[in-house]
């Protein structure tokens, strides 16, 4: 039986990964891997940057253990 040393701990990891998590692309997989292996969750869900031309990314995240304690998570319109 493995024990995990980090089962009662809480995380909250926040910053600018410079991923666009809007598109599709093997930097995105690492952050999702990455994630996945550390049971973190995602809670940014709108646009985090802007370009002038309208084109929309999410590269500045919050990644967090449980969710739950989570009450708000939101950006500022451009």
């Amino acid at each position: 039986h493995v024990v995990n040393p980090f089962q009662f701990l809480q995380f909250i990891i926040v910053g600018d990964f410079n991923v666009n998590m809007m598109a599709h692309s093997s930097h995105n997989n690492y952050v999702v891997s990455f994630c996945s292996h550390f049971n973190l969750s995602q809670v940014v869900v709108d646009c985090t940057y802007v370009r002038a031309d309208g084109y929309q990314s999410l590269l500045d995240l919050v990644l967090v253990s449980d969710p739950d304690y989570v009450l708000e998570c939101s950006t500022i319109p451009p």
